[in-house]
């Protein structure tokens, strides 16, 4: 049984050979067949160099075997034939040296381009550290008589690590060697299981979030009416209904502002700049849960009121001079994170969308040129107050006299 999963986000995936050779190739069906979920995902399949020629040798001698067979088979099968120029070309055809290592090759290749996988080399392995391996007898070599039989083994697990460190990524590594799995238990980079379907379940979240915004991407679900869609609406309302911006405007007068009022109007998804797809990032994967995120301009229609006032310099306080009412439309970016959990392994019924989170905000609110509105009753009688008062202003300074 494989240790307690550790709380990771893990980024890539590696097979030994042992077992690719315990599903007889079997690239076309089968659990291997399941590895076709990786083709386009942002997890990507790393075989060393030294498992691939194991394997490709393990594969070739199959291969090989079975050519045998058909031979025999076929000469067995040459009375039956029409000409026996015939059987010879045929045998000629199955007989060629150079027919197993390259249907082999042919195979491997067009696995690895349907899963995603790729072939990386052993030229970065410390040689050092695989020495101090071998000679401290630490995993994955055991101290036994045949431990020089498990430096591919070391070599492979070197080469993992070495890719792992230097593209930031925790690797499962499917391997039932023990020696790999004690090797793993002190690596922060490599975690081994002993099962193929364990490991693929410890990426259902990572290859089904890509299927999920393909679909979303298909369905035009995140633009036009549906669940979702109304969702995304609510948040974005919620969202800009809470904001507090910072209000500039320009006036002649001091003025103040309240009853600031933020009514969202709509929206536009940005796109892909070099697909015109909707512009769909991956922000985080957990282990039962994904977050995608869209980028949206929001159009924001703003009302707020506006208290104006002038210093008088003999009360030495404000007087009001009425206000006005203003409204203008701006826009904002913000992105918009979606959450998905449930059933990874039924992602197309049971993963729905939790939550949404809208995380930009409305820094500024400039509503320009604002005055006094004296349109109102109201606003004429502080019209005439003010011009009363500044009749005041102007005789009392006239009847000023200084004291002796």
């Amino acid at each position: 049984m494989d240790d307690f999963e550790p709380t990771l986000d893990f980024a890539a995936l590696s097979i030994d050979s042992s077992i690719l050779r315990g599903q007889r190739y079997n690239f076309d069906g089968g659990i291997l067949k399941q590895l076709e979920q990786f083709d386009g995902s942002i997890i990507p399949i790393i075989q060393p160099d030294v498992v691939h020629r194991e394997g490709l040798r393990h594969l070739t001698a199959e291969i090989d075997q079975n050519l045998r067979s058909a031979r025999s088979s076929l000469k067995a099968l040459s009375k039956y034939m029409p000409s026996a120029a015939t059987s010879d070309h045929f045998s000629e055809k199955l007989s060629s040296t150079v027919v197993a290592s390259q249907m082999a090759t042919e195979r491997f290749q067009s696995f690895y381009s349907n899963i995603n996988a790729q072939v990386i080399s052993a030229s970065k392995v410390n040689v050092n550290e695989l020495m101090d391996l071998y000679f401290n007898t630490l995993p994955p070599f055991e101290n036994k008589a045949e431990k020089k039989s498990e430096f591919p083994d070391a070599i492979a697990l070197l080469s993992l690590e070495c890719w792992a460190s230097e593209n930031d990524k925790v690797m499962v590594v499917v391997s039932k060697d023990k020696g790999w799995h004690s090797y793993a238990k002190d690596s922060q980079w490599l975690h081994v299981v002993s099962e193929l379907p364990h490991a693929l379940s410890l990426f259902q979240p990572h290859t089904k979030i890509t299927k999920i915004i393909e679909r979303l991407r298909k369905d035009g679900t995140l633009e036009n009416s549906g669940p979702l869609y109304e969702k995304i609406i609510i948040a974005l309302s919620n969202a800009t209904a809470n904001m507090e911006p910072e209000i500039q405007a320009n006036s002649f007068h001091h003025y103040e502002y309240d009853d600031l009022q933020l009514e969202y109007v709509d929206h536009q998804l940005a796109l892909a700049s070099d697909t015109d797809e909707l512009l769909v990032n991956i922000v985080s994967i957990e282990d039962n849960s994904a977050v995608i995120g869209i980028k949206a301009l929001v159009t924001v229609h703003a009302t707020a009121s506006f208290n104006f006032s002038q210093y008088d310099s003999i009360d030495k306080d404000y007087v009001s001079l009425g206000g006005v009412e203003a409204s203008i439309e701006t826009t904002y970016e913000t992105d918009v994170l979606i959450y998905f959990g449930g059933n990874w392994t039924d992602y197309e019924r049971s993963v729905t969308h939790e939550e949404i989170e809208v995380i930009g905000e409305l820094e500024f609110l400039d509503f320009g040129e604002v005055s006094p509105d004296y349109s109102s009753d109201r606003d004429e009688e502080h019209l005439w107050e003010w011009e009363q008062h500044k009749k005041e202003e102007a005789k009392a300074a006239t009847d000023y006299k200084p004291s002796s």
